[in-house]
């Protein structure tokens, strides 16, 4: 959205489009399984940061 405003004559970044004028705020549409995905994403590598583990002998 700040790409529109910033640069008015901004085009479509999808190959193939058939849109040959700029990109409008009315032509993006809402992605909510993408939204989701990025959640995921971030949660999932909060998750999986290294952590340290202190061993000790107790299992001889």
């Amino acid at each position: 959205m700040n790409l529109i405003k910033i640069k008015q004559r901004t085009k479509c970044p999808v190959a193939g489009c058939g849109n040959r004028g700029p990109i409008t705020p009315h032509h993006l549409v809402s992605d909510e399984e993408l939204k989701f995905r990025m959640t995921i994403s971030q949660h999932s590598t909060m998750i999986h940061e290294r952590s340290v583990t202190n061993l000790d002998n107790s299992m001889d």
